[in-house]
Formats: structure tokens, sequence, C-alpha cells
């Protein structure tokens, strides 16, 4: 019995893993033993711990981007459902450029963009308590300053285009009505320009004026940058940020456009040339441009001139002119083998000298100056190939176009005036009831009219237009320096068109002029159109 009893216990402690004695060993030689962790085991099991951690993050990072492409589209996805952190003010808006995009599609709940806002502001600006939307006549978002005890609002009527189709006139009259507070500049540049998107939404906002609740609920913040339409960044940012905003633009013949615009870049050539001169006079600012790194030309010119020419009004143009010919050395070249030929570049020319000649101030016939015609229409053929991808078929192929740089697209004069282009890029992040088109004839010839539909369109009441007279005083008195900076003349007379210039444009401009009727549903008959003969 005793026997019996101490074998069933044996069987017992075995089935409870605790082996003894022999049956310990029995049973220890009978389980499958486990490899033994060597080197080269131990690598390969740190390789593959390396590729899933890898393979966790691109997928977590994939999961991620499609939240947040889809988190404004229906049901109940806003922006709660996505935890943005930002770092710091150096990072916060490159972040934002980086991962958001919103388009026109995405329902957006405003109370979840207002805390989304607030994170971002507070983050940019310490003094910055919360920012909230308020509505009065209009909608507004504006941040609180608790120790200022003031506010300041985000603008809610923003002018996009076009460049020389009548926006500074329309602005002008709209600096009468006083429930629209405009900024410290007419033309702010925050979206398209890189390095002030970059300096944060917290200095877009201080540039415009402090107001009182009694204001806010009255009246609106606003601003014109006519070449915020150009580049696709400026419409995808000012969407992130200011997706309430109602947007204006003002279009033209775009033959008178382009002529428009080519009169003013030679008025801005000639002062320019008079600012580069005065900066070569000094021969160490030339010897230090020379030796400067030509890809970042903005630090050079901050390093090399002293302060007092760098608050010129003529500073910045001349910065974007000399980036160009820095990064274009076909042109440059071009352009020594031009001074060659006409005997004004010497074997003895410091490298200085090269520069100032060829790059600062180049010889005639390098710039259209006055009536050169020939080198006018050279450049607009040589703009008109370059965009030879956006006629192929009615498919929007200007994309690479769009994603240029402000200071490239500066140079252009046949791109601004593709209008349709332009609007159906808008849309793509706005809703179309957020834009209004206005045409430059009616703003000549019906500006009350034209007012009255830009307040409708702010959500404004109606009020009274004033006189050109009171407009361009208020605007003077604003901006003092807006003409001498951009080259921009109020009611200046331009010469004449030179035919061959003329033939050129009203031929470009014929299917594009089209396509615009076609897409907002407006004929403009009296735009300049090819005479066909019968």
């Amino acid at each position: 019995m005793d026997h019996f009893l101490r074998r069933k216990n044996r069987s017992t402690d075995a089935e409870n893993g605790v082996l003894l004695g022999k049956d310990y060993d029995s049973k220890a030689k009978s389980l499958r033993r486990l490899p033994r962790l060597t080197r080269q085991n131990a690598k390969s099991y740190s390789v593959a711990l390396g590729l899933c951690l890898v393979l966790f993050f691109v997928l977590l990072n994939g999961a991620r981007m499609v939240l947040f492409r889809n988190l404004l589209g229906s049901g109940d996805k806003t922006f709660q459902n996505y935890e943005w952190r930002f770092v710091n003010k150096s990072t916060a808006m490159r972040q934002m450029d980086r991962d958001m995009m919103i388009t026109a599609d995405h329902r957006i709940n405003l109370r979840e963009h207002e805390k989304f806002i607030t994170r971002l502001m507070t983050v940019l600006d310490k003094e910055i308590s919360h920012c909230n939307y308020t509505r009065g006549n209009a909608l507004n978002l504006c941040c609180s300053y608790p120790k200022k005890e003031t506010m300041r609002c985000f603008p809610s009527l923003i002018g996009i285009g076009a460049q020389k189709s009548g926006s500074t006139v329309l602005f002008a009259r709209m600096m009468i009505d006083s429930r629209i507070h405009q900024g410290a500049q007419k033309e702010h540049h925050f979206f398209d320009f890189d390095d002030r998107w970059v300096s944060g939404a917290s200095m877009y906002l201080r540039s415009f004026p402090e107001l009182t609740q009694q204001q806010i609920y009255e009246g609106i913040a606003a601003e014109y940058t006519p070449s915020y339409i150009l580049p696709r960044m400026a419409m995808r940012r000012m969407r992130n940020l200011l997706p309430h905003a109602r947007l204006l633009m003002v279009v033209r013949d775009p033959v008178d456009r382009a002529w428009s615009e080519i009169q003013m870049k030679l008025r801005n050539d000639e002062a320019l040339i008079s600012y580069s001169q005065t900066l070569m006079a000094h021969q160490d600012i030339t010897s230090c441009f020379v030796k400067g790194n030509a890809t970042r030309f903005d630090k050079v010119f901050k390093t090399c001139v002293p302060k007092n020419l760098q608050r010129s009004p003529r500073a910045f143009g001349f910065q974007i002119r000399a980036s160009r010919f820095f990064r274009n050395t076909t042109r440059v070249n071009d352009c020594i083998e031009r001074l060659n030929h006409i005997d004004q570049l010497k074997l003895a020319d410091t490298p200085a000298e090269t520069w100032t000649k060829c790059m600062i101030v180049p010889p005639t016939g390098m710039i259209a100056l006055d009536d050169d015609e020939h080198d006018i229409v050279q450049d607009l053929f040589r703009e008109r190939n370059a965009l030879a991808n956006c006629f192929k078929t009615q498919q929007r192929l200007c994309h690479g176009m769009a994603n240029r740089k402000p200071s490239d697209i500066s140079t252009d004069y046949l791109y601004r005036g593709l209008y349709a282009y332009h609007i159906e890029e808008c849309w793509r992040w706005f809703p179309k009831e957020q834009l209004l088109v206005l045409e430059n004839e009616e703003v000549k010839s019906e500006p009350e009219k034209v007012m009255q539909k830009m307040l409708q369109h702010a959500g404004l009441p109606p009020v009274d237009a004033g006189n050109d007279e009171d407009a361009w005083k208020e605007f003077r008195k604003h901006y003092p320096g807006f003409e001498d900076s951009t080259g921009w003349k109020h009611s200046k007379p331009m010469p004449d068109m030179p035919a061959k210039v003329r033939e050129f444009l009203v031929m470009f401009y014929e299917k594009p002029g089209q396509r615009l009727e076609e897409l907002i549903g407006r004929k403009f008959p009296h735009w300049q159109k090819p005479e066909r003969q019968s």
C-alpha cells in the first residue's frame, strides 16, 4: 500500500512539473532543447527587431496621414481627432506646412479649428491666451492679449489677384470704409514668401491693428496681396490657417495687363540701376558680393550692405534681381558675350566690375527699356515655350509652374494672365462661394456697385463708396512709400504698345480667355481678340 501511494505521489509531482531523482533525468532528456544564443543569432534577432520597428513606424505614419487627410471629411471626424504637438515656434509653421492638406471638399468644424489655432498661437506668442471665432456682421478669427487687454484679428477678407488689374484701386476704395481695418503693409506676402511664413502667424497677426469688441462686431480686418493667386502653396497655407476667409480677385484684359506689368518692371529696372550704382560705388561691398555664397544671396546682402542702404525701398527688388542672376548662369554668360560684342567689357576688369556691369547694370538690350520691341518679344516667346504644357490638353498641366518660388514667378508676364487656371487652383482649396471675381472695367466704371457687391461678399452692410480723391488721399496717408518701392503709378500714361507685342499677346490669350468665360459663366466682349478674316 505504501509502495502504491509513493508511485501515485511521484506521478502527481511529475504532472505538476516537479521531477525528482531518476524521473527528472529521464524527463529532461525527452524535452526539446532550446538553441544556444550565439553572437550570430543575437545579430539576426537585432536586425529583425530593427526591421519590425521601421515597418511599425512607416505604418504608423501612413495611418496618421490617412487620418489627417480625412479628419475634416465627414461624420464626426474633426481637428480633435488629430493630436498636434507643436514643439517650438521655429518648427510649428514648417510642421503645419508639411502635414496639413485641407481641400475645398473638407467640411470644417470651426470650434475645433479655433482650439487648434489657440494651440498654435500660444506656442508662437506667449502673450496670447486664446483665439476664437466671433460672429458679428461678419465672421472674424481673433486672438486675445490679456496683459494688454486687447485683441487682434486675422483678415477675413483677402485680395489674392491679379497684379496690374486694378487691385490697388479697389483696395484704396476699401480704406474709406472705417469698418475695414488694414494692416501695416498694403501687400503682406505672408502666405507666398517662405521666410515670412516660417517667421510665424503671430508676426502676421501683429501687423494688424488692435481692435475693440465693438470694432470686431461691426467690421473686419483685410489685406490685398495680388500674388497670392499664383503659387499653389499660398492658397494651401491660407486654407489651413484661415479657412473662413472670403477671397477677392480682379481680372483685366490680359493683353493690357501684360503690357502694364512690362512698363512697371521697366520703371523698376531704372530705379534698381540707380540703387545698384550707389552700392557699386563702394568697392568693399562689391568685393563682398563676389566672395559670397550665390545660393543664399539674402544672407550675403545682409552681411555686405550697410544698414542704412538695407532700409532703401529698392533693397528687396535688388535682392530678387541679384539672386536671379546668380542662379541663371546662362543669362550671365549671354550678358558677358554681349558686353564683349559692344566693347564694354575690358580684360582689365576685376570680377567685381564684371559682376556690376553684367548682373546688376546690364548693357542696353539685356532689359527692355522704353520701346525696345525686339527684346520684349524675345522674353515673351521664351516664357510661352515654358508654358507650352499648359495648353496641350484641357487638364491642369501647369502644376510645375504653380510650385515655383515667388522670386521666379516675378519674372513672368504671361503666366499671371492665365486667370482660368489660377481660379481652378483656388477652387481646389476653397469652396467656390468664398471667391468673388470682379472685372477691371466695372471697378472703374461702376465703383458704387462694385463696392456694395464686395461688402455683401464680406458680410458687411452696404455704405456709401466715397470718391476716388478721398480714396487716394487715405491710401497715400497709410502707405506713403508704396509707389516708390514697387514702381506702381496711379493714372500714369503708358506708351503705345508695339504692333508685334500686341499681336503676340492677343494670339496667346485667345484660348485662355475662352476658358475663363466658360469657367465663370461670364462674357468679356471688350477684351481684345484676334481679327478673323471672313
